[in-house]
């Protein structure tokens, strides 16, 4: 994983890896309006860091994973326009490279060879690549600022500086036994302003803070040039709208954004995800919810309504503990699930904005269904054997049903119809009753289900 920041567009470019594929994706500074603008099964390989030059709109990146197919690759920020500055075949030098920095003031791009252990930076007035060298001297990051390039030095322990052009000889910035230079450089990561004492160890990054070079300006400098989502500068003077993941730009206005048709979201150990059911790709069409570690049940509270649904008890079918999927219209405005391990309600927006906590404090929750007529939410309570309810803010939450029932594990409502359904897992059953907890009917008396979902039918899942 490696970020590069734009701190004029105020975007942030983040590499992401998987098993399958690797992708370059943008996001606000917020963490919202996520959406990938570079993906590839092949190539994108070993990206360990990111560049980026605000002023001419590009990105910046190293990737391969041999000898042979090592490079700095480049692109405009809307992923456009790629191309090799320079790759293993032209430069023997060039292996492994990593910890890319960009310097504004000589135009250059410096990076560190990790198996040569050489700086190279690429001269963009000369349009050629140049090595320099310290002596006696083993880097592994590095940054670049005024006429000097600092970088960590794991034969030295130390945080050294030297000439960015010349090379050769170097003098230490920081070491092991806390000595410092009282630099005027405020050393990210490690040092806070001009003091503070501490052990050097284990540095993974550098950068200098200097506020006089992140001015300046660019097409998305002002409100997002006018883009719903994220503003991509791709020059000087144009600008590109790009919609986070499952938004696609409006025809009738390419700087608005529209909800696709479908998602089929889901939950695993990482967060929350999506991708289009009726996709043959599994490219994601929800922006990723992380740091939601447990969220057992999802619902939605849908925009408009759908047709009424056909009830009927049909089938069992084996669904994972804790993965819950649902399909939901994307006029959908809100994204809900339970958390229960830390016993609370949780929202979201449709594109990944205005995350909330709803209800906590929760001493059990399981199962959650919208009414999205009503506006109301409900949630079973194994702990105590209650059936509770409340407006999907959170307000007038009350015990909705507590008689006849031990465990409910999961829910499911019909405001069409005005129905409301659950399951009791010590007592083997599915019961049914109007939405305000009345008349209630056993529907299924003698069956463990553990899951109820209804969209076009309700659909019993057996643990």
């Amino acid at each position: 994983m490696a970020i590069g920041v734009d701190w004029i567009s105020n975007v942030i470019f983040i590499a992401l890896q998987t098993s399958s594929k690797t992708s370059i994706s943008v996001t606000d500074l917020d963490g919202e309006y996520f959406c990938t603008i570079i993906q590839q099964e092949k190539g994108l390989k070993n990206i360990n860091s990111i560049a980026v030059n605000p002023y001419t709109a590009q990105l910046f990146w190293p990737e391969g994973t041999g000898p042979s197919n090592f490079s700095i690759q480049t692109a405009l920020m809307d992923g456009t326009k790629q191309k090799a500055l320079t790759t293993s075949r032209d430069n023997h030098l060039l292996e492994n490279p990593a910890s890319l920095s960009y310097d504004f003031k000589s135009d250059r791009l410096y990076w560190i060879n990790f198996n040569t252990e050489r700086i190279q930076y690429y001269d963009f007035r000369l349009s050629a690549v140049k090595t320099i060298t310290f002596t006696d001297v083993k880097p592994h990051v590095i940054t670049v600022y005024e006429n000097y390039i600092f970088f960590a030095s794991e034969k030295q322990d130390a945080i050294l500086k030297g000439d960015k052009t010349l090379g050769g000889k170097w003098e230490i910035v920081r070491n092991n036994t806390g000595l410092f230079f009282n630099l005027k450089y405020w050393l990210a990561i490690i040092i806070k302003y001009n003091s503070w004492f501490f052990i050097l160890e284990n540095i993974f990054s550098i950068r200098v803070y200097d506020p006089e070079e992140q001015k300046g300006t660019n097409p998305c400098a002002t409100n997002k040039g006018g883009c719903m989502h994220i503003c991509l500068p791709i020059s000087a003077s144009k600008r590109v709208c790009k919609c986070a993941l499952g938004y696609v730009s409006d025809e009738a206005d390419i700087t608005r954004c529209r909800s696709i048709d479908t998602v089929l979201i889901y939950s695993d150990s990482s967060g929350m995800k999506g991708v289009n059911p009726n996709s043959e790709t599994d490219d994601e069409s929800l922006v990723p919810i992380p740091l939601v570690s447990y969220a057992t049940d999802i619902d939605v509270h849908e925009g408009n309504p759908p047709r009424p649904p056909e009830i009927f008890v049909d089938g069992f079918i084996l669904l994972f503990k804790f993965l819950v999927t649902h399909f939901y219209s994307l006029a959908t405005q809100h994204l809900y699930w339970v958390d229960n391990e830390k016993g609370k309600i949780c929202r979201i927006k449709r594109d990944g904005t205005g995350k909330e906590t709803v209800l906590n404090d929760l001493e059990g929750v399981n199962g959650l269904a919208i009414d999205w007529i009503a506006g109301n939410m409900y949630w079973g309570n194994p702990k105590d054997g209650f059936i509770e309810v409340s407006h999907l803010n959170g307000s007038s939450h009350y015990v909705l049903i507590t008689e006849d029932v031990e465990k409910p594990m999961s829910i499911a409502v019909d405001p069409i119809r005005g129905f409301l359904f659950w399951t009791d897992v010590q007592k083997n059953r599915i019961e049914r009753s109007t939405l305000d907890g009345a008349n209630r009917k056993q529907l299924v008396t003698n069956g463990r289900a553990a899951d109820l979902a209804i969209d076009v039918q309700v659909m019993l899942t057996d643990s």
